[in-house]
């Protein structure tokens, strides 16, 4: 078996149109071959020497040139390598469009929206302290405007935080004069609670009073 010619050189022949082509030749000065724009030739391997000098680009296709090296000498700047997806800028900007964020709103069993975000080992209901006196005796008074939902509330025999009543005070579900039911003595404290799950409106609740400025404290949440 006859070994293959090893390449000395590639020199730059003449054709016969008078147009220059590459060509091989060996350790003996002998043509091994003619590089073609379609060859058909292998030339074997051929070692690259470190250079700075581009050798071209390679055109776009599906051959595999094998293994390649990546300069390491400087973290993200020579060894930092860019790759698109495959749709192109359409995609890239798409990926740096901004972030749609959804806001979050914390909210209680029922649906109703907590005034305050929950943290870890707080409490993140802030309680509503509020007065409620009758100016005039036998005409009971709601205790909060309509939609003034609770989970629990204590309810205090007090015309204001810190001063107590003159009288006994009523308290009860209904308008009509004489039909609440719960006496409150000067400083007693009365708590409402509503079932799990559920709230009940301070609306619902009246107050009437034997002396009129009387009145209750209420602290809820």
């Amino acid at each position: 078996m006859s070994s293959e010619p090893t390449v000395k050189s590639i020199l730059l022949g003449t054709k016969s149109d008078g147009t220059l082509t590459p060509v091989l030749v060996d350790t003996d000065g002998n043509l091994i071959a003619q590089l073609e724009a379609s060859p058909t030739i292998d030339i074997g391997d051929v070692t690259l020497l470190a250079g700075t000098a581009e050798i071209g680009k390679l055109a776009a296709g599906t051959a595999i040139i094998g293994k390649v090296g990546v300069d390491q000498t400087t973290d993200a700047t020579t060894n930092a390598v860019n790759v698109l997806p495959t749709s192109g800028a359409a995609a890239n900007t798409a990926r740096t469009t901004a972030t749609k964020v959804l806001a979050v709103q914390h909210v209680d069993a029922v649906g109703n929206v907590l005034s305050a975000s929950p943290v870890l080992g707080a409490n993140a209901v802030v309680p509503t302290q509020i007065t409620k006196t009758v100016a005039a005796i036998a005409t009971p008074e709601a205790l909060a405007a309509d939609g003034t939902f609770f989970q629990t509330a204590t309810i205090i025999a007090k015309k204001a935080a810190r001063t107590a009543n003159t009288g006994i005070v009523y308290l009860g579900i209904g308008a009509t004069n004489d039909t609440q039911a719960l006496p409150l003595n000067p400083g007693d404290v009365y708590e409402v609670n509503a079932p799990v799950g559920q709230k009940y409106d301070l609306n619902d609740f009246y107050l009437d009073v034997a002396t009129a400025a009387d009145g209750v404290v209420i602290i809820y949440s």
